[in-house]
C-alpha cells in the first residue's frame, strides 16, 4: 500500500513538472520574436583596420560586407562544424547528445560546467539574446534555435552563424578596442587586415580557437594558442586538412594587425 502511494505520488510530480515544462514553453515559444530577419538583426562594430594594401580601412554598419557561404574556404566552413556542433546536420537545433554528456559532466565535475549550445542555438543567442548565463535565456535560446530549424536550411543557417557569431568585447593583448566584433568577416578583418576569404588555415584555427570563450581566450594568448594547435588537431584527425597542411599550420606563427577602434 505504502509502496503504491508513493509511486503515484512520483508519477504526480513528474506529470506536474512535465506539464509545467510544457506551458513555459508554449509561453516562451509565443514571447520569443520572430526569426524572419535572422541575417542583419545584430549591428555590427565600427573599427579600422589595416589593408594589405597599405590604407586604412573603417568598418561600420553601412560598409561591414555580409559574406556568403560559397565565399568561405572550405575547411574553415568544415572545420568549425566540426569543433562546434559535429552533428549540425542530424540535430532539429538543439542537440540532446550534448546535453545529456553536458549534464553527466555538471554531476561528476560541478566546477567545469561543459557547454552543450549548437551552431543553431549560438546563432540564436548572438543575433537575439544577450550573453549572459541564466536558465531563462537557455530556454529562450533553445525554443529561438527550433524556430530558426524550422523556418531555414541548414546551409542558410550556417551562413547566417558565420555573419554573426559572437567573436568577443575585443580585448587582446592586454589592449582594449573598446568595440564587440560579429562576424567571420569582421574578426577576420579586426585580427588579420584580409577578407574572410582569404584566411591561411592558421587564421582560420586561430578564429575557431576563440570561439569557445571569446572573452576569455582573448585576454590569455597562451591559452589561445594552445587552443589553436587542438583545433588543428581536430582537422587534421577529421581529414579537412591533410597532413602536411596540418605540420605548416601548427608552425605558422599569428600575425595579427593592429586595428583600432574608430572615432
Amino acid at each position: 500500500m505504502q509502496r503504491s502511494k508513493r509511486l503515484r505520488r512520483i508519477r504526480v510530480t513528474a506529470a506536474s513538472v512535465l506539464i509545467l515544462i510544457i506551458c513555459i514553453s508554449v509561453l516562451l515559444f509565443i514571447l520569443t520574436p520572430s526569426v524572419d530577419n535572422v541575417e542583419g538583426y545584430r549591428p555590427k562594430a565600427e573599427f579600422v583596420y589595416n589593408s594589405p594594401l597599405g590604407s586604412d580601412v573603417t568598418l561600420n554598419a553601412t560598409n561591414s560586407s555580409y559574406i556568403p557561404l560559397n565565399d568561405l574556404p572550405d575547411f574553415l566552413v568544415k572545420g568549425i562544424v566540426a569543433v562546434e556542433d559535429r552533428r549540425f546536420y542530424y540535430h532539429p537545433g538543439i542537440d540532446p547528445i550534448a546535453i545529456a554528456r553536458a549534464g553527466v559532466q555538471a554531476v561528476r565535475n560541478p566546477e567545469r560546467i561543459q557547454g552543450a549550445s549548437t551552431i543553431t542555438q549560438q546563432l540564436a543567442r548572438s543575433a537575439y539574446l544577450s550573453q549572459e548565463r541564466t536558465l531563462s535565456r537557455k530556454m529562450e535560446e533553445m525554443i529561438l534555435a527550433l524556430k530558426i530549424e524550422y523556418a531555414y536550411p541548414k546551409e542558410k543557417i550556417l551562413e547566417f552563424y558565420f555573419n554573426d557569431v559572437f567573436f568577443g568585447d575585443q580585448i587582446y593583448m592586454d589592449v582594449s578596442y573598446d568595440l564587440t566584433v560579429y562576424g567571420v568577416q569582421d574578426a577576420s578583418r579586426f585580427f588579420f587586415g584580409k577578407n574572410a576569404s582569404n584566411l591561411s588555415i592558421s587564421e582560420a584555427a586561430f578564429l575557431t580557437a576563440i570561439l569557445k570563450g571569446p572573452n576569455y581566450y582573448l585576454t590569455r594568448p597562451e591559452e589561445l594558442e594552445k587552443r589553436r594547435q587542438v583545433v588543428l588537431e581536430i582537422w587534421s584527425r577529421e581529414h579537412i586538412i591533410s597532413e602536411e597542411e596540418y605540420l605548416i599550420a601548427l608552425r605558422e606563427p599569428t600575425q595579427i594587425v593592429q586595428s583600432k577602434a574608430a572615432s
